[in-house]
């Protein structure tokens, strides 16, 4: 099977079970959009770029490379929705500033090893996807753009929960990253 036609199949899939997850844990309160599947302008402009530079650039990708980034998207996506469950409730796509009385600092399950899981999930699964694509040029820009944007994010997040849970502090010196 064509490798693009496998990473566009294996896209659709992320996105939509990231919905399907938003609907489940936002039963009770119903607010859930296409952003809770990651779905926006830009990523879709990203993706569009990916598969014309696969499509343009029509290089024959070895198999040891697609099956590199295949795995990288398995990885990635595992890594996610591990963070997603583990967080239930307490996860949200937007960094939530008005506290909810559900919501909980979660440092048990993929969170007692990586603070912020589920970025690192997407970024293993989008980088991936380039991979698999052979698409050096879309993998680093992609790369270089979830790094900032990632980086700004984490600095917000970091900060609000610092402000909102007190066992922040040692919590972050435990588990660092």
């Amino acid at each position: 099977m064509n490798v693009l036609i496998v990473v566009v199949l294996f896209v659709a899939e992320f996105h939509c079970s990231e919905l399907l997850l938003a609907v489940w844990r936002r039963r009770k309160s119903g607010k859930v959009t296409w952003r809770n599947a990651l779905v926006s302008g830009p990523l879709l402009l990203a993706y569009a770029c990916a598969a014309m530079e696969f499509v343009v650039g029509r290089r024959v990708v070895p198999y040891t490379v697609q099956a590199t980034g295949v795995g990288m998207m398995v990885l990635g996506e595992c890594i996610r929705k591990m963070a997603v469950i583990t967080a239930g409730q307490s996860f949200s796509h937007q960094i939530v500033e008005v506290q909810s009385p559900e919501h909980r600092l979660v440092t048990h399950g993929i969170y007692g090893y990586h603070r912020h899981p589920s970025y690192v999930g997407y970024f293993v699964f989008v980088i991936g996807s380039m991979v698999a694509l052979g698409n050096w040029i879309c993998a680093a820009l992609f790369g270089w753009v979830l790094y900032i944007f990632f980086d700004r994010r984490l600095a917000f997040e970091e900060a609000t929960l610092q402000k909102r849970f007190p066992e922040w502090q040692a919590d972050s010196r435990r588990v660092g990253c």
